[in-house]
């Protein structure tokens, strides 16, 4: 496991990382068949995951980073939904029919998510994946 990686699991909490984020550049050649086998092994735990984010090294760094600086805007409003600052690649699995069951990219997007106050280290971590979206819905509570 990259160096990236072994910090960001440390910042989201263990189902979010296990259920949706996947160690590999969006552009690397194994990532649609390291998705599918995700998603199949998910499926087979009875985890409803439709989305997987396709995290590289740079992109992983880019998340750690967001993070740990909005940790005081999440201890202000941890039962909010928060959207990512930046977009990230991720693939999405749904639908119905065979055809629409197998992983497909869906480039790049932004993350709403929720977070939770992981004690006793006191360290807010992402635990839920809401949406993602290319354009995100602003709060309705800021300018």
């Amino acid at each position: 496991m990259p160096h990236n990686f072994f910090y960001l699991r440390q910042w989201l909490a263990k189902n979010f990382y296990h259920n949706h984020v996947l160690e590999v550049a969006a552009d690397d050649p194994e990532a649609k068949k390291r998705a599918e086998t995700l998603f199949q092994k998910r499926q087979k735990r009875d985890v409803a995951t439709n989305t997987l984010l396709c995290l590289g090294a740079a992109d992983a760094s880019r998340l750690l980073s967001e993070v740990k600086q909005r940790q005081g805007e999440f201890q202000a409003g941890p039962g909010k939904l928060y959207w990512s600052r930046e977009q990230y690649p991720y693939y999405e699995r749904g639908g119905k029919g065979a055809g629409k069951q197998r992983a497909r990219y869906k480039g790049f997007a932004y993350l709403q998510y929720k977070v939770k106050n992981e004690y006793p280290l006191g360290v807010y971590k992402i635990s839920h994946l809401e949406q993602m979206s290319v354009t995100p819905t602003p709060d309705p509570e800021e300018p």
